[in-house]
């Protein structure tokens, strides 16, 4: 009975809280934490196969979209630019999916922020990233994980329209909308998934957030990211909110549930896992999905990383429970 680790990787520039530019500049990105991830995922992978005979994979989500274009000529300027950085994970065993954003310039706030409305320009957005990506690679992307894991039925038709197989943007329970002025843009941007089940599902045309099997279905898969949801005001709910990592991951808890990464605090992350453990021994399968971004992760948290993921394989070691990392394309295949 496998457990399956999906760890997803945003291939995201800097953001402006970790030295990169803020959204009212329109200049070019930094994007100096990517290859410093790059190298500490190298030495964890190195580190995990010596002594706990695993072999850790992940799936790395590179950007290829209408921003990429605007700023730096080509849609597909970040698959050229880190072409090395891509085919050495690829080597490595790792896969390279597909990550759009919906970045819009606003003239009127003169600031970038995420289009979640006009649904021509998103579709228009992912027809170019798509076909960037599948020129820049010579093969398209299998996988999509959305920026800033926005959907609604238009794009995620359009996702199953271009032959994309796996979407890992669905975060089962929450919607969370909110803006960053602080860092140049006061325009609200976020997302609803609110009835979309922890399982992966098969999305219905007429509602992307609703498993279907009838003529409505789309072929591709959406896989959730793993939520660690708790009843408010119950003991594990309240040790949950403890210690406060920041303000960013312990929001959503004051509407019961935790985003357990696989990064983040080890008691919600051991949480979810012995969920996760108990879906695999009585369903025969179960997956546990979690995603960062490059500047995410500094040489403490990659420790705290390294220790979540080595206190999984042991729980589920005396479970008998083995675990699979698997990028998404593995994933899927077990999955569907």
């Amino acid at each position: 009975m496998p457990l399956l680790f999906i760890i997803c990787i945003d291939a995201d520039p800097d953001r402006p809280r970790s030295g990169g530019v803020r959204y009212d500049c329109p200049d070019k990105l930094r994007w100096d934490h990517l290859p410093k991830l790059l190298a500490r995922f190298h030495a964890l992978r190195k580190d995990l196969s010596d002594r706990l005979s695993v072999r850790l994979c992940v799936t790395w989500f590179a950007r290829a979209d209408l921003q990429i274009k605007r700023i730096y000529g080509s849609a597909g300027w970040a698959l050229k630019e880190f072409e090395g950085l891509w085919k050495q994970v690829v080597d490595e065993g790792d896969e390279l999916a597909w990550h759009p954003h919906s970045w819009r310039w606003s003239r009127q706030q003169r600031c970038w922020y995420s289009e979640m409305n006009d649904m021509e320009y998103i579709l228009r957005n992912y027809d170019v990233g798509f076909e960037a990506f599948k020129q820049g690679l010579g093969s398209p992307p299998f996988a999509c994980r959305a920026g800033i894991n926005f959907h609604s039925n238009y794009s995620m038709a359009k996702l199953d329209e271009l032959g994309i197989k796996a979407d890992l943007s669905a975060h089962p329970g929450l919607k969370l909308f909110y803006s960053a002025p602080k860092w140049g843009c006061p325009i609200q941007e976020g997302f609803d998934w609110t009835r979309a089940p922890n399982e992966p599902y098969h999305p219905s045309r007429d509602d992307y957030q609703s498993p279907s099997r009838g003529d409505e279905r789309l072929e591709l898969l959406e896989i959730p990211v793993t939520v660690w949801r708790k009843q408010f005001g119950s003991l594990s709910y309240l040790r949950g909110l403890v210690p406060f990592r920041n303000f960013k991951i312990t929001r959503p808890a004051f509407k019961g549930w935790f985003l357990p990464n696989v990064w983040g605090d080890s008691f919600r992350f051991e949480q979810a896992i012995k969920e996760a453990l108990r879906r695999a021994m009585t369903q025969g399968r179960a997956h546990y999905s979690s995603y960062l971004h490059p500047d995410d992760v500094t040489d403490s948290d990659l420790r705290l990383l390294s220790a979540n993921l080595e206190n999984a394989i042991k729980l589920a070691r005396e479970n008998s429970v083995e675990v699979h990392f698997s990028t998404a394309k593995q994933a899927y295949d077990l999955l569907k």
